[in-house]
């Protein structure tokens, strides 16, 4: 697809390049003959070109944006499905909590620079994670998080790309965390 994509814009450049360069000289406004000069195919070349590509960059931005907007939605439902499943567990099954609720247990926030060892000391501290209420990134590049939950503990690891963000959508997921955490909170 994106081969063929490649030959319709090389198409559609030639098939411009012709009408401006070939066909437009041949148009005359009453004596004047506006096309005939070069520096005005040069100039409506440009103009092409530079709208072309201004064209493309809006409508790449567009795409990346609604993508990265689909990608944290789901990583959000996520963590929110996992949060009132983890809440229902909470009434309805003792024996995985021993009994205690889920916000009795302590909550850890980690946020920390990439690589700087947040993950490693989470999955080193000898504490059994329940593998269906966790959630990892698996070494994303972008600003995500992760959480890990146990009968004792609940941790959520947050990348520090996501409280320094540009985007609106990106800057909301670590607002919306926040939120989903007090909102499903009994206290």
């Amino acid at each position: 697809m994106k081969r063929n994509l490649v030959s319709k814009t090389i198409i559609s450049h030639i098939s411009t390049l012709i009408i401006i360069w070939i066909l437009l000289p041949f148009f005359k406004l009453s004596s004047y003959d506006l096309f005939a000069s070069e520096v005005v195919k040069l100039f409506l070349t440009c103009m092409y070109f530079i709208t072309f590509y201004v064209i493309k960059a809006h409508k790449d931005y567009k795409i990346n944006f609604n993508s990265a907007d689909q990608e944290y939605n789901g990583y959000l439902s996520k963590f929110s499905e996992a949060l009132r499943e983890l809440i229902y567990l909470r009434t309805k099954n003792i024996r995985f909590f021993r009994g205690r609720g889920l916000y009795r247990s302590p909550w850890f926030l980690t946020l920390g620079l990439s690589g700087s060892g947040k993950t490693t000391i989470v999955k080193n501290c000898n504490i059994h994670f329940n593998s269906k209420y966790s959630e990892t990134s698996a070494k994303s590049n972008k600003p995500t998080f992760d959480w890990y939950s146990s009968p004792d503990i609940t941790f959520i690891d947050i990348n520090f790309k996501l409280t320094e963000v540009n985007r609106v959508e990106e800057a909301s997921l670590f607002d919306n965390v926040i939120d989903l955490i007090k909102k499903e909170s009994p206290s």
